[in-house]
């Protein structure tokens, strides 16, 4: 690529003035009347730019390079929370639990009607001085979901405007030139028509017409091929592209939602969605928890139909007498409040509002270091990291470049080194941190005048500028300039570069610079040598990720032997194993990203090759830039993290910025998303196991399960006993009241928050639920049990619902203290407190009273029935035996008092109050049947990995057995 410039002689400039005469005027793109078509007309010198009034007309008339009118702090503010509020409220399972909340007031409602609570009492055999009544603790689920809701709004609301607040120092910079001057603005003051000063690094941030000479832009965003584009004159260059080569200037045609990118999708005009393993399961547990929720919920309704009488009532009856409708509502209500408790309980809400909490939390802790995070759950993949790719400059070093000197090999015709770099210093108008190092030392002047410039790419690694046709210099990476005539000085740069110096050469030719090409090998003038400073904490940073079992690998466009040493001061293991990718094939490269920690001479395609390569080898990678050539890597990366210094077309792909460009903020950044992940997986556990056991029991109950296994005789015909089944081994929500508070929810909370830094391995969902299902089997086994054992001993309803809930709520206390480990001092007062408080409300249940709050009406009933209720058994007179035919009382429709005499089928029964320490002791046994089954599935899953393993291990050795005569990898030193 060329530039075509002025000669500064009298002659040239007469010729120069002619040919202006003949040629038409430069135009460039502006919007029609309509706002939508651009045309193209003359205009007046582009460089005045547009006045203050030109700019602020445009303002109000809304041509503006933002979305609507310019809005104030509180209305952005505002926006913001609705949003978040939005978000979080109607989710999934917040509709689900509306739909309860519905389905429970409905039976409140209706229990509060006369001859209705009466039949209720009926039904579930309460006896006359006794009551039915929905109290606080049904609602109770409400109250928590409102609190979880509030915490999680408020959690995710602060480390957005945390966030916000970071972005407004790494939004992009544009610019312009207004009055006549150039001045930097942000890319949302742009209007329509503005001039913009184009420079290498850019981020385009609104359509426009290129008004001189030539510049390179990189497309990817919009095209997804990241190959430079040459732009002329009078081409558009679209918003979402970024300069690539060239300064130039160009005039805004669109702005807002004009701009070409905003016709794409909303993906393509910012960073990669991390490829997020906790996001991805939850996204299939939502899918898969939806569907059995409703399957599950629908058929244990229409059980509770058929068994609660529903059937008989509806089709036996005439549906317009008033006597019916009360029978009718009676069974609605007793059937709904254990439906809603299995529902509750399988809803996995808690676990998304933890991962939600927790990532807010980490964002906004991230926020405290300097870190802009641009999407929560990159905090997951930066914590799973085991390889961090790093670019020398910027990240190792602190990327300003001195000149120490220069060696002169010959000695350029007519003139001297210094008038040659100024004047191509002058000419090529460059900002990267080499062109500033040049400038420092030479300076910047116009002692000699261009004709042509090629500026430097990442592709070419070199600049060129023609002083006339038989005079072109260029400077750039020794093996680029001179090609073939490199051997020659190979070793005096080896050994430049083996002191960690960068070695730049100036070379001449006596050709001009053709296409953007030097049309012949050029004459070696001069080594420039340039020291590149090692950060003070580079060292220690690098110390962290090797303790941390995190592989480091420098990936540079430097002499791989200069970037090989200063990898070996700062301490990277194995720098010495180094590589120049110059000539390599994408073969050899992928080959290469294994064998080697350092690459040098890496071109922008290569080093997106290089993070392709390792992620297939089952790393998960990092990249760091702050150059327009680490684009397509970051793009790439599972992690990509930018240095605030750099490109804003850097930070507007990156999922991480570092505000402060400070490389020595890593270790606080990684160890953050480790305790947010680490703690999560192993809080997640607590959440599955309610929700694992509670839909295993759901499909149980509906599948008429539970009935089969407490019916003794076996006369009674199968169709029946599926009919007459609706006992869910919960009678409501209040009874996961305990378990919900002191076994998941906060201790939940508390472990998410605490310190952990262990690198995070395995799938996410996958660890979650081999945690959880040995607990879940352990609790249904227990429940299964009690249910068999309750038939042999003649236990009642409400003893069996007493003996579950108590059952599922210890058993769960020990898998929460597991969830705990290794203890600390906080986890084991955190375990000791939760079972202290937990038995408290079981003890305070069985003496029959409620936990409420002092001076109000708010009270808790846990409902632990059989050690509050009078419950009931059947007893022969004559013979003594207990519950010795199926008979069901509740369907006799009997009011049963303590010492009542029944006649059943022609015989006297007794009927018996039942004793509250049988269904303590039982549950307490459960618990241990749970643990020893819990134990045994934890066992069990073990030994299926450990024969997974193994097989994994035999099949690899095998694989290395097959492979035969490895290709020899040439390699460049």
């Amino acid at each position: 690529m060329s530039k075509k410039l002025s000669e500064g002689n009298a002659s040239s400039k007469k010729t120069e003035k002619k040919k202006k005469k003949k040629k038409k005027k430069t135009v460039y793109g502006t919007y029609s009347e309509d706002r939508k078509t651009p045309k193209y007309v003359s205009s007046k010198n582009y460089k005045d730019g547009l006045t203050d009034e030109e700019a602020n007309e445009r303002i109000e008339n809304l041509q503006v390079n933002i979305e609507g009118r310019v809005e104030s702090k509180f209305t952005k503010n505002f926006k913001l929370v609705f949003k978040v509020i939005t978000k979080n409220t109607f989710t999934f399972f917040n509709i689900l639990y509306i739909i309860v909340l519905i389905l429970l007031l409905v039976a409140n409602a209706w229990n509060k009607q006369a001859g209705v609570n009466d039949s209720v009492k009926q039904l579930l055999n309460l006896g006359s001085d006794k009551t039915f009544e929905f109290g606080l603790a049904t609602f109770s689920f409400v109250i928590i979901v409102s609190i979880n809701l509030v915490i999680g709004i408020i959690q995710e609301t602060k480390s957005k405007i945390a966030i916000n607040k970071l972005k407004l120092l790494t939004n992009p910079k544009v610019t312009l030139v207004r009055n006549g001057e150039k001045v930097v603005m942000k890319e949302t003051d742009v209007v329509l028509d503005d001039i913009v000063y184009l420079t290498p690094g850019i981020q385009i941030v609104a359509d426009m017409v290129l008004l001189e000479g030539e510049v390179e832009v990189n497309e990817s965003q919009l095209t997804g091929e990241s190959v430079p584009i040459k732009k002329k004159v009078n081409d558009v260059i679209y918003s979402g592209s970024f300069m690539v080569s060239g300064t130039s200037y160009a005039k805004v045609i669109h702005v807002a939602k004009m701009n070409e990118i905003n016709k794409l999708t909303s993906q393509a005009k910012k960073y990669t969605e991390p490829n997020s393993q906790i996001l991805s399961g939850l996204r299939k547990l939502l899918v898969v928890m939806g569907f059995i929720i409703v399957i599950t919920s629908v058929a244990m309704y229409a059980w509770s139909w058929n068994w609660k009488g529903f059937r008989d009532l509806l089709y036996g009856g005439d549906l317009s007498n008033p006597d019916l409708i009360i029978p009718l509502k009676a069974n609605y209500i007793v059937a709904i409040k254990p439906i809603t408790a299995a529902i509750i309980g399988m809803i996995p809400a808690g676990l998304y509002l933890l991962t939600s909490v927790a990532l807010s939390v980490g964002v906004f802790r991230l926020s405290k270091h300097n870190t802009l995070v641009q999407d929560n759950y990159c905090i997951e993949m930066l914590a799973r990291v085991n390889v961090l790719c790093l670019d020398k400059t910027g990240t190792i070093t602190n990327g300003k470049m001195t000149v120490i000197k220069h060696e002169i090999i010959n000695e350029p015709d007519k003139t001297n080194i210094e008038d040659v770099i100024s004047s191509m210093n002058a000419a090529l108008q460059e900002t990267n941190a080499t062109a500033q190092a040049l400038a420092n030392y030479y300076g910047i002047k116009s002692v000699l005048t261009p004709t042509m410039v090629v500026p430097f790419s990442s592709d070419r690694k070199y600049s060129a500028v023609s002083f006339g046709e038989t005079n072109t210099y260029i400077i750039g990476a020794p093996e680029f300039v001179l090609k073939s005539g490199f051997e020659k000085y190979a070793d005096k740069i080896s050994d430049y570069a083996n002191k960690g110096l960068r070695v730049l050469c100036l070379a001449h030719s006596n050709l001009a610079v053709k296409d953007g090409k030097v049309q012949r090998v050029p004459k070696l003038i001069a080594l420039i040598l340039i020291e590149d400073q090692i950060r003070e904490e580079a060292k220690d940073t690098i110390e962290y990720f090797k303790e941390s079992g995190v592989e480091v690998k420098v990936i540079s466009g430097d002499n791989p032997v200069t970037v090989s040493e200063v990898a070996r001061r700062v301490g990277i293991e194995n720098a010495s194993k180094c590589v120049s990718l110059d000539g390599m094939s994408e073969d050899e490269v992928i080959e290469a990203a294994s064998k080697f920690t350092v690459f040098g001479r890496v071109k922008p395609e290569q080093k997106k090759l290089l993070v392709q390569a390792l992620k297939k080898q089952g790393k998960t990678v990092a990249m760091t830039g702050d150059g327009v050539n680490d684009i397509p890597a970051l793009k790439e990366a599972d992690c990509s993290i930018a240095m605030a210094s750099g490109n804003d077309s850097v930070k507007g792909v990156a999922q991480l910025v570092l505000v402060d460009s400070n490389f020595a903020s890593m270790p606080k950044v990684v160890a953050e998303g480790r305790r947010v992940i680490n703690n999560v997986q192993q809080t997640a556990m607590l959440y599955l196991v309610k929700t694992l056991f509670m839909t295993f029991l759901a499909i149980l109950t509906a599948s008429g399960f539970f009935y089969l296994l407490g019916q003794k005789d076996a006369d009674i015909p199968l169709y029946q006993r599926f009919l007459r089944n609706a006992t869910f081994p919960f009678s409501g929500s209040n009874q996961l009241l305990i378990l919900e508070m002191f076994a998941i929810g906060i201790p939940s909370m508390f472990l998410a928050l605490q310190a952990n830094n262990t690198p995070v391995k395995g799938n996410f969902m996958r660890n979650a639920l081999k945690s959880a299902i040995p607990g879940a089997a352990g609790i249904v086994g227990a429940i299964v049990f009690t249910y068999w054992f309750s038939r042999e001993y003649g236990f009642e309803v409400p003893e069996v619902k007493t003996v579950v809930a108590m059952t599922a709520t210890l058993t769960l206390l020990v898998v929460m203290c597991r969830a705990c480990l290794p203890f600390n001092k906080k986890k084991v007062v955190l375990c000791i407190l939760m079972w202290v408080v937990s038995i408290a409300c079981i003890l305070t249940s069985m003496k029959g009273k409620t936990i409420g709050i002092p001076k109000t009406k708010i009270k808790f009933d846990f409902e632990y029935e059989s050690l509050k209720w009078d419950t009931v058994r059947i007893v022969d007179k004559a013979t003594g035996e207990v519950n010795p035919v199926n008979v069901n009382i509740t369907e006799q429709g009997y009011i049963l008092l303590d010492g009542e005499t029944i006649l059943v089928d022609g015989k006297e029964y007794k009927i018996e109050r039942a004793s509250n320490a049988t269904a303590t002791w039982l549950a307490f046994s459960m618990v241990v049947v749970s643990i020893t089954l819990m134990l045994g599935v934890e066992l069990l899953i073990k030994n299926l990995e450990l024969k997974q393993e193994r097989m994994k291990h035999k099949e690899f050795e095998k694989i290395k057995e097959k492979k035969k005569n490895p290709q020899v990898l040439k390699i460049k030193y």
